[in-house]
C-alpha cells in the first residue's frame, strides 16, 4: 500500500509519492508541479524510498546545473533501495 499524499501538497516530491516512481526534471521551469523555493534552479530528482510496501520517504536533489546524468540518478535510486531496506524492519507487518 502507498501512501495518500495530500495532492495539496504537490510537487515534484509529491508527484513522486503518489506514484512511487523517480521523477526526473530536466528544466523544472516547464514541469506544471515543480514549486519554485529557489529561483536558481535548473534541474531536479526526486526518488521515493519504500519498506514494507508504502512510500516511506523521498530522496530529492535539485541543482542549478545542466540536467542529472544518467550515473547521478542510478546514486540517488541505489541509495533510496539501499534506505528503505534499512527501514524496512519498521514498516513490515
Amino acid at each position: 500500500m502507498i501512501y495518500e499524499f495530500p495532492r495539496t501538497l504537490g510537487g515534484v516530491v509529491w508527484r513522486a509519492a503518489e506514484t512511487a516512481r523517480t521523477q526526473v526534471v530536466s528544466d523544472v521551469r516547464l514541469d506544471p508541479d515543480y514549486i519554485a523555493v529557489d529561483r536558481s534552479v535548473r534541474s531536479e530528482i526526486a526518488v521515493p524510498v519504500v519498506a514494507g510496501g508504502t512510500v516511506v520517504a523521498v530522496l530529492n536533489a535539485e541543482t542549478p546545473d545542466d540536467p542529472f546524468a544518467d550515473a547521478d540518478i542510478e546514486v540517488v535510486e541505489t541509495e533510496a533501495a539501499r534506505l528503505g531496506d534499512e527501514l524496512e524492519p519498521l514498516y513490515s507487518s
